[in-house]
């Protein structure tokens, strides 16, 4: 049984043609995603920035609190018969210290046993590392987030003083700085996008202008391309492909004009054999003896071998 060859298709026969993409669509693409990457990563940075400074102001501002708290902490003296800690402040003082528009503090006072003095018997310390007078943690109580800040006193008594916030409002803060630095790199991203799409489109004219100049001319003219488009370019791509057109245009026309002269030498070349041919052909038909016209033929045979050399 024969065996039948299938042809295999070529590529262009499976891939269907699609309009590729214009240069300045390619490079207005490119450089529009490196300004998203890099709004985006100037977004992370200034989050990242921000939750910093905020952090350390906001934790400033509470350890400052439990400074203020534990100033008036009294009885600390280790003679025998001295008073234990207490808490000098009336219930108004302390809802002054605790007072926040935003915020819900609360405190709390411990002594050197782990005894309670004040405040908040469920808000437990977190351990002060060696050297150090305070850290801060985060807690949760009763399914909120809250910055929690440990203060270590020695003395003759030590104590220790706890005070943590809730972080609405710098979250809040957080959330506002992002928006508004987002929104503000957003604008330069925009007004810096239109600049240099306009700048691409600017700078890739030339090409334009170069080929409307090409598709508008005529198959015979072999002229050099108008100067605007070849030594005058504003870019030297631009100029270097103009001229590179004009080196090619000047080839064509030397390889037409050398067709020319080897036509014309070609015809010139065979416009003598073939007179001599014509004017034999008429001798021997102006003549009946078959001598001349055994005379002509042959002279004519000659005449043909050496014209096809």
């Amino acid at each position: 049984m024969p065996c039948r060859l299938r042809a295999v298709p070529s590529p262009t026969d499976t891939v269907p043609d699609r309009q590729r993409p214009a240069l300045r669509e390619r490079i207005g693409r490119h450089v529009l995603l490196s300004l998203v990457l890099i709004w985006g990563l100037g977004s992370t940075v200034v989050l990242g920035v921000g939750n910093h400074f905020v952090a350390e102001a906001f934790d400033r501002a509470l350890l400052d609190d439990a400074h203020a708290l534990a100033a008036h902490v009294r009885g600390g003296d280790a003679a025998p018969g001295t008073a234990p800690l207490q808490l000098d402040l009336t219930q108004r003082e302390v809802g002054l210290l605790r007072f926040d528009q935003s915020e819900t503090v609360w405190f709390a006072v411990y002594g050197d046993g782990g005894a309670l003095v004040a405040g908040e018997a469920d808000l437990a310390p977190d351990g002060v590392a060696p050297g150090s007078t305070h850290t801060f943690s985060p807690l949760r109580r009763d399914g909120r987030e809250l910055r929690r800040v440990s203060l270590r006193i020695d003395g003759p008594q030590p104590f220790t003083v706890v005070m943590a916030q809730t972080t609405a409002e710098r979250t809040q803060l957080l959330r506002r700085l992002l928006v508004y630095s987002g929104l503000a790199q957003l604008w330069l991203l925009v007004a810096l996008g239109s600049w240099l799409l306009r700048g691409i489109e600017r700078d890739l004219q030339p090409l334009s202008d170069l080929q409307d100049a090409v598709d508008r001319r005529d198959a015979a003219d072999l002229q050099p391309l108008p100067p605007a488009l070849t030594h005058d370019a504003a870019t030297r791509d631009v100029q270097r492909l103009g001229e590179a057109l004009d080196g090619l245009l000047a080839r064509v026309q030397q390889s037409l004009h050398a067709q020319r002269e080897f036509a014309g030498n070609v015809a010139h070349e065979l416009r003598t054999p073939l007179a001599g041919i014509r004017t034999q052909a008429a001798h021997a038909l102006a003549h009946s003896d078959p001598a001349v016209w055994r005379s002509e033929l042959e002279g004519i045979a000659a005449a043909e071998q050496r014209a096809s050399r």
